[in-house]
């Protein structure tokens, strides 16, 4: 996340030293930047998330939990209606 901001920042950096933009065009850059840094930290966040949440779950093996039924017993019951 760390590496996210500071590209970020030098980006934005980047635009608001740019003296051949326009104002208006430097707000829009920003804005943009902005944009992406948020679908960058959303993605790495998900990627973090998913993986923790793989570690902590487990496969159940044939039979365990016999409360639940499988996928083909749900199909099975959703189809004979």
């Amino acid at each position: 996340m760390r590496r996210i901001l500071e590209d970020q920042r030098e980006q934005v950096m980047k635009v608001w030293n740019d003296t051949s933009l326009a104002a208006a065009n430097r707000v829009s850059a920003t804005r943009i930047i902005s944009d992406r840094t948020r679908i960058a930290s959303e993605r790495s966040s998900q990627k973090k998330q998913k993986a923790k949440y793989n570690k902590a779950r487990k496969p159940r093996a044939a039979g365990e939990n016999s409360a639940s039924p499988s996928i083909e017993e749900w199909m099975k019951a959703t189809a004979e209606k």
